[in-house]
């Protein structure tokens, strides 16, 4: 054999090689690229500049955006991550936090708003790429939990269903307390029939039985009641108005009310709200029996899409009821507002469910922040008045 020939075979040998080294690597790089399309989360690579890189099909379907559409541009034009409670977008915050020195950072609670309108609930986990103690890149990876968070409402459907059956239990057990004193007083009264003064004292307590039956029944009745509201365009100073007009005498309590002229006039039913916002003073005139003041104030405030209070997005009338009384554990606050559920040793728990009714039927809200020695603090929310309104 020459040694011409032998350079051709050595030749030959190193092209076989480098060959076999290419498909190697081809299919190397075919089975991570089919691992990365894959997982089942959503995976945005992108360089330390957060300029994207790359994006798996799972991402492609929660953002909206293809990966070839996407390739280049800044991260936070594609992942458009909300905070659940805050409404703010929580981008930037990560990236502070990456360049703080912290290099795997999670989240959840966090609405991804998808290029085509939909949304997402997401939890997402960012981790800084590093070659040779070098920054890269950056990697997301989020995951999506619409499914799961559906699962949770079903499961809160049925806890109101287990409060429902409470609720039933609730009215037979009142019901029963005050028709045993009617049939007790009356069965009294047939015995001492000879007797007239008597007979009046027991006739006496039995009309008081019957006017409790009375005033309990219309409180179910108003609470079960979906009476469609009346709603016409209110300023906020004529309901406060009624509502002074209407005001209890207590010589313990001093009403401070705050209503600026630059509130915004409310689309509502003017005699329901009133209802409401009397039904707060009244729980905290309860709330304050040593006396005290109860600060009623008003301000402007604009809704986002991202409320935790499942209002509309828009113009809202923020109508808060202030005292400085008993406060309520923060492990009752979530069901203040169920029917029944009461605090009180003689309240019947109707008073604020029907201001969440009230609020509900006319496109409002009701929140509350309690602190338990230190008082409360409930805020109605009523929509802002439009010109078809």
């Amino acid at each position: 054999m020459t040694a011409t020939n032998l350079n051709v075979i050595q030749t030959n040998d190193r092209q076989d090689s480098c060959l076999q080294i290419n498909r190697n690597q081809t299919e190397e790089s075919s089975i991570l690229i089919s691992v990365f399309q894959s997982i089942d989360s959503g995976l945005i690579v992108c360089d330390n500049h957060g300029i994207i890189i790359m994006m798996n099909t799972e991402s492609e379907r929660l953002t909206g955006w293809m990966s070839a559409q996407a390739k280049g541009l800044n991260l936070d034009r594609v992942y458009n991550a909300i905070d659940e409670e805050t409404g703010i977008s929580i981008l930037p915050f990560l990236l502070r936090q990456l360049k703080s020195g912290k290099n795997d950072i999670s989240g959840s609670k966090l609405i991804l708003k998808c290029r085509d309108g939909k949304t997402y609930r997401v939890s997402n986990h960012i981790k800084l790429l590093t070659h040779n103690g070098e920054t890269a890149g950056i990697i997301i990876l989020f995951r999506d939990e619409t499914s799961d968070f559906r699962l949770q409402a079903e499961m809160q459907k049925e806890e109101k269903f287990r409060a429902l059956k409470s609720l039933a239990s609730s009215v037979a057990h009142d019901y029963n307390n005050i028709l045993t004193a009617i049939l007790g007083n009356t069965s009294l009264a047939m015995m001492c029939l000879n007797s007239k003064e008597k007979t009046g004292e027991m006739l006496e307590k039995i009309e008081k039985s019957c006017f409790k039956a009375r005033d309990f029944n219309q409180k179910l009745l108003i609470f079960a009641a979906d009476s469609k509201p009346i709603t016409e365009k209110t300023e906020m100073a004529d309901i406060v108005n009624l509502v002074k007009s209407n005001e209890k005498i207590n010589n313990n309590i001093q009403f401070i009310f705050s209503i600026p002229d630059t509130i915004w006039p409310v689309c509502i039913d003017r005699f329901q709200i009133k209802t409401a916002i009397e039904k707060l003073l009244d729980n905290a005139v309860q709330a304050m029996p040593s006396g005290g003041a109860v600060k009623i104030s008003a301000c402007n405030s604009v809704i986002d899409y991202y409320n935790n209070m499942l209002l509309e997005p828009g113009r809202y009338v923020c109508l808060s009821v202030k005292d400085k009384g008993v406060g309520v554990p923060s492990s009752y606050t979530d069901r203040i507002f169920e029917p029944f559920f009461t605090t009180k040793c003689s309240g019947s728990g109707l008073g604020l469910s029907h201001c969440y009714s009230i609020m509900k039927r006319n496109g409002g809200a009701i929140t509350v922040e309690s602190e338990e020695g230190k008082g409360s603090t409930f805020k109605l929310y009523m929509p802002a008045s439009k010109p078809a309104c």
